[in-house]
């Protein structure tokens, strides 16, 4: 039985997100929509939380848990990684509205006026674009790499926010719509604590 506990069960709620769907939602969460500052401190502390990963044994963070995930728990993490390291630049590209990725303004679909308001994500959401699929086989190394540099880039967007809320434009998410700055930092937060919730049930499966 895994020992590791990134955060108390009491720390989650399990909800009935849209379409009743059951979803998790942190406590503690922010919840008002763009408030730059607390959705940073709420990415920052998933950063924190999944940090206590560390102390997992690799060949137990990256078994496979049929039952629960196709993917172990390094996979969700450095999906997470991945997708956010793309979630964070984009934050920085809408800043500088120099990137032809960037439209004059948000336009959030359906989905993602569903999702970005209560701040919480059903599971099996979309596909996840092949760039930000983790490999059958990740390199430990590499995952940790990509989180330190996440972890980076995080504190580079808090140390801009105040240029950052001033940007207007946006970039397309391939589920949500065309998110603003503020989307992307909140929608960080949201699939990050997401998959540490998911990475937490398959660990706890060992």
């Amino acid at each position: 039985m895994c020992s590791h506990d990134p955060f108390r069960s009491t720390d989650v709620a399990v909800l009935e997100g849209p379409l009743g769907i059951p979803v998790w939602r942190r406590r503690g969460q922010p919840r008002e929509l763009l408030d730059l500052e607390a959705d940073c401190e709420w990415l920052a502390a998933f950063y924190d939380a999944a940090a206590g990963l560390r102390d997992v044994p690799t060949d137990e963070l990256f078994a496979v848990h049929a039952g629960v995930s196709a993917w172990s728990a390094g996979q969700h993490l450095f999906h997470v990684c991945l997708a956010n390291e793309l979630a964070l630049r984009n934050v920085r590209l809408i800043a500088d509205g120099t990137s032809s990725f960037v439209v004059e303004r948000p336009e959030v679909g359906l989905v993602g006026a569903l999702v970005l308001p209560v701040g919480a994500m059903p599971r099996g959401l979309g596909t996840p674009p092949r760039a930000v699929t983790p490999p059958a086989r990740s390199n430990p190394a590499i995952v940790w790499d990509t989180f330190d540099s996440n972890q980076s880039e995080l504190r580079a967007v808090r140390d801009d926010l105040p240029r950052i809320a001033r940007a207007r434009g946006g970039v397309r998410h391939a589920d949500l719509g065309v998110l603003g700055a503020g989307h992307w930092i909140r929608f960080a937060g949201i699939h990050g604590w997401h998959h540490l919730a998911i990475a937490e049930e398959i660990l706890a499966a060992g």
